[in-house]
């Protein structure tokens, strides 16, 4: 119940003085509870933080997906998936590249067998034309590697030798000029 003072009388003055320390010091309290929890009810921009902020009394360990984050994820697998592409369009080159590399080398590997062959022809002799082109392709069908190649080349060198130590059967003997247009043909 409140008493009818006068200004001046200094009980007045004594009940301000109570009051006032208990009202200050809770206005006080409230104000540096707010002001320490403010991030977390305004939006702060970048002079003090970064916006947003996790909030200091919540603990969620993952943190929740936000929209961000998932076109974050999105735009990732998107760039993933395009990496692979690439991956996949470059082994593509590569495996093209090797493919040409051995066809060009299996005919320089065919075009020196044809030279060898016209030179064992010109030397031997008792081969015929048709005999020499049908060994050629015959050879180039099925073996293509070095290691056969050389194989075939002593193994076709033996045959001759065999055939000119046996002496002449009736083939017709390869001349020089038409043997160097069949085996190319």
């Amino acid at each position: 119940m409140l008493l009818p003072f006068r200004f001046p009388s200094p009980h007045y003055a004594e009940a301000c003085s109570l009051l006032s320390f208990p009202l200050l010091s809770f206005l006080f309290f409230s104000l540096t509870l707010f002001l320490s929890r403010a991030h977390t009810y305004l939006p702060t921009h970048s002079f003090m933080h970064t916006y947003p902020l996790p909030l200091p009394h919540v603990h969620t360990y993952p943190p929740p997906l936000s929209l961000v984050h998932i076109q974050d994820v999105a735009g990732l697998k998107r760039n993933l998936a395009r990496a692979r592409e690439k991956i996949v369009g470059l082994e593509n080159q590569i495996g093209e590249m090797k493919r040409k590399e051995k066809e060009r080398q299996s005919e320089n590997d065919k075009k020196r067998f044809e030279r060898h062959l016209k030179k064992l022809a010109k030397q031997k002799g008792k081969m015929t034309q048709e005999e020499a082109a049908s060994r050629i392709q015959r050879v180039w069908r099925g073996r293509q590697s070095r290691k056969m190649l050389k194989k075939l080349e002593f193994d076709l060198a033996m045959e001759m030798s065999f055939a000119t130590s046996a002496g002449g059967d009736g083939r017709d003997e390869v001349v020089s000029d038409s043997s160097d247009e069949t085996a190319e043909t």
